[in-house]
């Protein structure tokens, strides 16, 4: 069992490619900016049997939030 990182999970290749990991036992963790579109992927990743997904809501272009 590997924990993986996927920024940008609400992208088509970022939510397929987390399927893959999820149906392999994998444990995720997700980040997208839209919180919506996050929790889509995180409950359809649960409907699917994900094992463990954990997720949090971050713009990574906000620089000057980099710090808190």
């Amino acid at each position: 069992m590997r924990h993986i990182l996927i920024i940008g999970a609400t992208s088509a290749i970022a939510s397929a490619t987390a399927r893959l990991f999820a149906a392999q036992g994998h444990r995720l963790y997700l980040v997208a900016r839209d919180a919506q579109k996050l929790q889509a992927v995180v409950d359809d990743l649960a409907v699917l049997g994900a094992n463990h997904v954990a997720s949090e809501v971050v713009d990574l272009l906000d620089f000057e939030r980099h710090e808190s």
